[in-house]
């Protein structure tokens, strides 16, 4: 067999290699970019679970001018819902006298103090606190509209309900139930805070849940004086 011959046969024996190798490597990549498409870039295209959650709640949310809501948000384990309803300022009733807050709590033990706004030292405001075991809730006369409204509370106890029957111990889905039109435990299934803001004025309400109950309502305001 010739020199020349024997060339030939291993430059073909070494093309055919190159390109089973080639086709392999096809084939691998293939397998890699399907895997890919599948695993990693699926998750990446997929919308965020919270803008779809939180649209979906918009359209559900009761539309009452009580406690219309004007902004709803989800971050972590919290639902904030901000509102201008006038619910949200009053949630145990507009009222305009000391002995009507104390029908509302009877159980309650009222202490009147003075206190100093901290942004005036010079103005004082008269302040009603009413507690009740691990309970308080206090209260402030507005001059202009004498309504009583809260600067700060929180509430542990059962025997406790606001105006609209909210009361520790119910369930999150009867709570819920309160805001929307129809059944909302899916959206929520892994909210443990429902906060609602007002949207004029400096108020917090805060409820929290465990395994499903509300166990407490606590209130905030932006009223610089003592909150507890």
């Amino acid at each position: 067999m010739s020199i020349n011959r024997l060339f030939s046969i291993f430059y073909l024996i070494l093309i055919s290699s190159f390109f089973s190798c080639s086709n392999g490597n096809k084939q691998v990549t293939s397998k890699n970019t399907q895997y890919l498409d599948s695993t990693h870039l699926e998750h990446w295209l997929t919308p965020n679970s919270n803008q779809t959650i939180v649209a979906d709640l918009k359209t559900k949310y009761i539309e009452k001018s009580d406690i219309k809501a004007s902004e709803i948000s989800i971050k972590n384990d919290t639902l904030s819902i901000v509102s201008t309803g006038w619910y949200f300022y009053y949630p145990f009733g507009k009222v305009h006298h000391v002995d009507s807050l104390k029908g509302i709590f009877p159980k309650f033990k009222l202490l009147t103090v003075l206190d100093t706004d901290k942004t005036d030292l010079s103005d004082t405001i008269t302040v009603y606190r009413f507690s009740y075991k691990r309970n308080f809730l206090k209260f402030l006369q507005e001059p202009d509209t004498h309504k009583f409204e809260i600067v700060s509370g929180n509430i542990v106890d059962s025997t406790i309900d606001l105006l609209n029957g909210t009361k520790v111990g119910m369930s999150k889905s009867a709570f819920l139930d309160l805001y929307f039109k129809t059944n909302v435990n899916k959206e929520t299934e892994k909210i443990n805070v429902v906060e609602f803001i007002t949207g004029l004025e400096g108020m917090w309400h805060y409820y929290t849940f465990r395994n499903n109950r509300l166990v407490s309502i606590r209130f905030d305001t932006d009223y610089q004086v003592n909150k507890n």
